[in-house]
């Protein structure tokens, strides 16, 4: 009889500690499955920003892209006012030189 009680404190005492560590396993899991919820929710935010940024870099790139073409159209409509400028000041100085010449020759011919 004295080892029948004792093979059954025995195997109560084992199913507790199976109960304890049953315990401890369901405590783990859950404290997992959180942690997992956690992460996706995370993941999912990190997900949504970063497509929200890509949309972002397009309307970026295309802003760019329009800059980069109206400041070349500018560029050429700047370069285009400058050479008329260049010509007409090479005009003036034509003009110039050809009344200094008609001056000197005027002033400096002998009758």
């Amino acid at each position: 009889m004295y080892t029948l009680q004792s093979d059954f404190e025995e195997r109560m005492n084992e199913l507790r500690q199976m109960e304890d560590q049953a315990k401890k396993a369901m405590t783990d899991a859950a404290r997992i499955a959180d942690e997992l919820r956690q992460e996706q929710e995370h993941a999912g935010q990190i997900d949504k920003l970063r497509r929200a940024l890509e949309v972002q870099v397009k309307e970026l790139q295309v802003r760019v892209d329009e800059a980069e073409a109206a400041a070349l159209h500018g560029g050429r409509k700047t370069i285009q006012a400058l050479e008329q400028r260049v010509r007409r000041i090479l005009s003036s100085i034509h003009i110039c030189s050809m009344l200094f010449s008609n001056f000197w020759f005027i002033t400096n011919y002998r009758f």
